[in-house]
């Protein structure tokens, strides 16, 4: 991904957040990343992902049907090189977090942000292919 895809609001995106009544502030957010929502689902549905084919999956891990490393890792089967984001709550030991990035996530990020450091992990994310928040790390 470019890095000017970005400014341009090119990055096709995929929102997975099953608690309906946090879709609008997340899309807004991950827009002012610079990244262009197409479509927020309630839970994972890969007939979905392989019509949209996006170039990143925000996952909201906590509230997954089913084993979320194992839905991880068939989100990574069938989009080897998109982003795949992990937003899930610091309660979750820190092993756990970094399993998501073994299991195919590129980024994991904390509920307990603010939307300003959600858009500057966005896009590092984005522009790097990588990103842990920093409350993970330290608790990890």
């Amino acid at each position: 991904m470019s890095p000017d895809a970005l400014h341009r609001n090119d990055v096709r995106t995929l929102l997975i957040e099953p608690q309906r009544i946090f879709i609008p502030s997340l899309w807004s957010t991950l827009e002012q990343a610079g990244l262009r929502v197409e479509q927020a689902i309630a839970t994972l549905d890969y007939a979905e992902i392989v019509r949209v084919q996006p170039q990143c999956v925000f996952f909201d891990i906590d509230f997954s049907d089913g084993e979320p490393l194992e839905l991880i890792r068939v989100i990574r089967m069938l989009l080897p090189i998109a982003r795949i984001a992990v937003y899930t709550s610091t309660q979750t030991p820190a092993a756990w977090q970094r399993a998501c990035r073994y299991a195919g996530g590129n980024a994991v990020f904390s509920k307990s942000a603010e939307e300003r450091e959600l858009i500057e992990g966005v896009r590092a994310l984005v522009q790097s292919g990588d990103y842990m928040d920093w409350r993970i790390v330290q608790s990890g």
